[in-house]
Order: C-alpha cells, then sequence, then structure tokens
C-alpha cells in the first residue's frame, strides 16, 4: 500500500507541476495582452492628441484670419470717415475761427448768408452748420 499511496503522491506532484506551468504559460499571455493593450492604447492616445493640436491650429489660423478681415475693414471704414470729416472741417474753417473770436471776445459777430444775403448771427450759423456736418457724417455711416 506504501507504494500506491507514493505512486499517488508522484502522480499529484506531477499534476501540480502542469498545472503550475499551465499558470506561467497563462499569466505570460496575460502579460503579452495587457502589453499589446497599453501599446495600442497609447497610440490611440497620440493620435487623439495630434488632431486635437492640428484642430486647434486651425481654429486659431482661421480666428487670426477673422480677426485681420475685420481690421481692415474697420481701418478702411475709419480711414473714409477721417477724410470726410477733413473735408468738412476745411470747408467750415473759417466759421469756426469767427465762433472762437466770438467766444473769447464776448462779441456778437454778424455775417451774411451766401445763398439767402440774409444777415445772422455767426453763432446761429453754426449751429446750423453743425447740424449739416452731423447729419453729412451720419449720412455716411449708414451708407456703409
Amino acid at each position: 500500500m506504501a507504494t500506491r499511496n507514493v505512486s499517488i503522491m508522484v502522480a499529484i506532484q506531477k499534476r501540480e507541476t502542469e498545472l503550475k506551468v499551465k499558470v506561467l504559460e497563462a499569466k505570460r499571455q496575460a502579460e503579452a495582452v495587457m502589453t499589446k493593450a497599453r501599446k495600442e492604447s497609447a497610440k490611440i492616445c497620440q493620435k487623439a492628441r495630434s488632431k486635437g493640436e492640428d484642430e486647434a491650429k486651425a481654429l486659431l489660423s482661421d480666428g487670426r484670419a477673422k480677426a485681420k478681415d475685420e481690421s481692415e475693414k474697420l481701418l478702411a471704414s475709419t480711414e473714409k470717415t477721417i477724410s470726410s470729416l477733413n473735408r468738412l472741417a476745411k470747408n467750415n474753417y473759417g466759421r469756426a475761427v469767427e465762433l472762437v473770436v466770438m467766444a473769447v471776445t464776448g462779441e456778437t459777430i454778424e455775417s451774411q448768408d451766401p445763398v439767402s444775403g440774409n444777415r445772422a448771427s455767426i453763432v446761429r450759423t453754426i449751429n446750423q452748420d453743425f447740424g449739416e456736418i452731423v447729419e453729412a457724417a451720419d449720412g455716411e455711416t449708414d451708407a456703409r
């Protein structure tokens, strides 16, 4: 019976060794699968990061282009307004000087309206002309 017990023990040890080998092989395979999954995960993350950076660069470039267009339009509009106001200022320079003289000296300066020939206070004339300048400037702004 002792031999039988020994042979059973040998059989158990043999089976235990076989199972240990299978467990080690399964662990090795599991580690290989995990390593492969980590590599694939890293590739996916890198692709996503790269795609995000590319999209961000495209959005930034598009935003800069739009901002440049807007600034160019605004600059052109401002230059046109400045030009119009300079023309209006040149046309009314003499009247402005008369108004300043009147404000400083306190004397009323009479002027003659070139269209109607009526005499009127320079203040009234300048106020009327100022209203026309504002209307003209508003008209140019609306036309754009």
